[in-house]
């Protein structure tokens, strides 16, 4: 008898187990989908107010570095090469890439080209979070977003300027984050972080590293 209890315990704490992962999967189902639809949203008005800044004047571009005026980069209907070159001296200063992120009142990442009717990339070069195309391709974002507009780009000094596209492409941190906030909110909330910790070692440490306030106790030593 003793033993067919402890049987029945351990199968009841099996049983536990498996219906308290369950409700973890349940609960990241219907908390991602209003939470993904929520981030989208928020992209696409970052990426759109991002792309109506660069197609403004500038203001105070010489100050950029330092976190002050308004970055932009179209003067009269074209691309301002003087602007051009202080955005691209913002973007590769120390610091100067979150700098610029402050300006555009964003927390995600974007990066930006030109690129003319004949395909070819302006200076062939990237601006903002990454430096090529390459980088680009090889992105790994869980979500991403992509914004065309049409510029006049003075490339031979003419003064009068060839059509080209500014091609603005707005992501979020990407998939190096395999938690989600409010998951990791609710498990601490319904004191699963234990049973995470025993499942789940990888979410629980991404709990605990990945998100300004640590949940499931203090910051695990290896953040």
């Amino acid at each position: 008898m003793k033993r067919r209890g402890q049987l029945w315990y351990v199968d009841f704490i099996i049983g536990v187990l498996v219906i308290a992962f369950i409700g973890v999967l349940f609960a990241k189902t219907i908390i991602d989908v209003p939470q993904r639809e929520t981030d989208l949203q928020v992209l696409g008005s970052d990426a759109l107010t991002i792309s109506n800044l660069l197609m403004s004047p500038a203001l105070q571009s010489s100050q950029w570095v330092n976190g002050q005026g308004k970055i932009g980069l179209v003067d009269d209907g074209k691309i301002n090469r003087a602007w051009l070159n202080n955005f691209l001296t913002l973007v590769e200063s120390e610091n100067g890439y979150d700098t610029s992120r402050q300006l555009f009142g964003t927390n995600f990442d974007y990066g930006l080209y030109f690129e003319r009717k004949d395909g070819t990339v302006l200076n062939n070069k990237v601006y903002g979070g990454v430096d090529s195309l390459d980088q680009l391709s090889n992105l790994k974002a869980e979500n991403l977003l992509a914004l065309n507009r049409v510029v006049y780009v003075d490339d031979d000094g003419d003064g009068l300027g060839d059509v080209a596209k500014m091609v603005l492409l707005v992501w979020d941190y990407g998939d190096e984050k395999i938690t989600h906030q409010r998951i990791c909110q609710r498990i601490e909330q319904e004191d699963l972080c234990l049973l995470i910790q025993d499942l789940f070692p990888g979410y629980h440490r991404g709990c605990q590293c990945e998100w300004p306030v640590s949940y499931c106790g203090p910051p695990n030593p290896t953040c």
